[in-house]
């Protein structure tokens, strides 16, 4: 069975028009050619509200803009299952530091929401959960895990 390695605690993200990134600190530089990027207009995203990419993470929530609470997971596995969430989606994202932070669509962001994945250069999986928060907004989880070689 996997075992949680760390969490934080409540973070929050500025949402602007409806999307917020998980973004790795060395940013969108030195992006591969023919890889999802962030950077991508609406029509190449799709209609998905989780959109793994090279060294980043796009995610949409229901509002236009809010401050939803975020809470970060990091797991030596697949972590279990978590009933109760509304949304639910997961992918692999290519992360080239190992430090994420959240950010606004902007690039806006706080060193504050730093969340260090202890590996450089590597594949990780992610699962992020939603579901509507007490105060009438949003919430996310989101479990990271090593990707097997």
């Amino acid at each position: 069975m996997a075992q949680l390695v760390k969490t934080t605690s409540e973070l929050w993200v500025s949402v602007s028009h409806g999307r917020f990134i998980i973004l790795d600190d060395d940013g969108l530089a030195d992006e591969p050619d023919g890889v999802p990027s962030l950077m991508d207009d609406e029509d190449e995203r799709g209609d998905e509200w989780f959109r793994p990419a090279y060294n980043g993470v796009d995610i949409d929530g229901p509002f236009s803009d809010y401050d939803p609470d975020v809470v970060l997971e990091l797991w030596d596995g697949p972590p279990p299952e978590r009933p109760g969430w509304a949304r639910t989606a997961s992918g692999e994202v290519f992360f080239s530091s190992g430090r994420v932070h959240l950010n606004n669509i902007f690039g806006d962001g706080d060193s504050a929401n730093s969340f260090n994945l202890g590996e450089k250069t590597r594949t990780w999986s992610l699962r992020c959960h939603a579901r509507p928060s007490r105060d009438d907004e949003e919430e996310f989880l989101l479990q990271f895990w090593p990707t097997p070689f």
